[in-house]
């Protein structure tokens, strides 16, 4: 899944918002004071859910900070300190316009809420930043519900894939789909976009996690298919209604891709690709990740040639969907069938 920078929204950090408030920026954390222990620990689930709403408007999705207050003081009392400093912020907005799109707002102890991002948690991290932590709240649309995750993996690539990528993420998501598996995507162009319609092509449900709000069709380009992935699956995010795509959504979404499905797999990747954050991020999870090889002259393949390379002991070869499976522990059908036509 690539990361760069959308060029349309290159200057929304400095513009507000629909609502008429400024979503906050990397120092936004610094700025919360010590938070003493709660004297209310018994926070309702209307107050939390309000809490989340609007702390997912103002505060940055990836930040271990703010996630590690949140965790320890809960949501209700770290935005009853901020709000004063957001005064045209009524997350009921939010809520309603994500209620008239067909959306909704899931939290932790919601019995939809995935289990599986417990563990961004005890992430084993190595990089020079803090590890993300569990997103604060997802805004959902669509008729699926997140429950359908547990049979689910990740199929991302590069954006800018080949004829050969498209036709593997493709028949991958139909296979996956034939055998009541889902497929877990990032909605981009290439191969994310591939993996979709092969997944709906073959009758099954496909989440998209997207960097932006659930009604903000990006790209422009996909409307139809993000609402025919709504009709069908369900569209994810962490970014309320009308939040553009920026730049560290498209990164930090990988971890919600990655926890969500039960394996990764990447069909296509350049040797810069954003693709490769989501492998680190299926590592880092302790989780199956998958690579296909591609020809050694395709730039497109350099990434997942890498990975094999360089992670052989965590990176695992596959060539169609027995292998994928097989990879996620399932055994391997009698026939011994492999390749991208293999189905059961």
């Amino acid at each position: 899944m690539d990361s760069r920078r959308p060029g349309r929204h290159r200057q929304a950090r400095t513009r507000p918002d629909k609502a008429g408030y400024r979503a906050s920026d990397s120092r936004t954390a610094g700025m919360i004071a010590p938070v003493p222990p709660s004297s209310s620990p018994n926070t309702t689930d209307v107050t939390d859910r309000l809490a989340r709403a609007a702390l997912s408007r103002i505060l940055r999705p990836d930040d271990p900070h703010t996630i590690a207050l949140v965790r320890r003081h809960g949501a209700a009392e770290i935005w009853e300190r901020l709000r004063h400093d957001h005064p045209r912020l009524d997350p009921r907005r939010d809520l309603d316009e994500a209620e008239r799109v067909g959306g909704r707002i899931i939290c932790p102890g919601d019995n939809e809420w995935p289990a599986s991002l417990l563990a961004l948690d005890q992430v084993n991290h190595t990089g020079p930043q803090p590890a993300p932590g569990p997103p604060l709240a997802l805004w959902v649309r669509g008729a699926e519900s997140l429950s359908a995750a547990r049979r689910a993996v990740a199929v991302v690539g590069a954006r800018a894939a080949t004829d050969y990528g498209k036709y593997l993420a493709g028949d991958l998501g139909v296979a996956l789909a034939e055998r009541k598996w889902c497929v877990i995507s990032g909605a981009a162009f290439g191969i994310d976009a591939a993996a979709h319609r092969g997944s709906l092509a073959g009758g099954g449900p496909t989440f998209a996690v997207l960097a932006g709000g659930i009604d903000v069709p990006y790209p422009a380009a996909h409307a139809e298919l993000l609402d025919e992935i709504a009709h069908r699956g369900a569209l994810i995010s962490e970014a309320p209604p009308g939040s553009p795509p920026y730049r560290r959504r498209l990164l930090a979404r990988n971890r919600i891709i990655t926890a969500l499905a039960r394996g990764t797999v990447i069909v296509e990747a350049g040797y810069r690709s954003g693709a490769l954050n989501a492998a680190r991020h299926a590592r880092e999870l302790s989780k199956p990740l998958m690579v296909f090889p591609g020809p050694v002259t395709s730039a497109m393949s350099a990434g997942c040639h890498r990975l094999l390379r360089d992670h052989p002991e965590n990176t695992t070869l596959v060539t169609g969907v027995d292998d994928v499976l097989q990879a996620l522990g399932l055994p391997r059908p009698s026939s011994q069938s492999t390749g991208p036509h293999a189905r059961a």
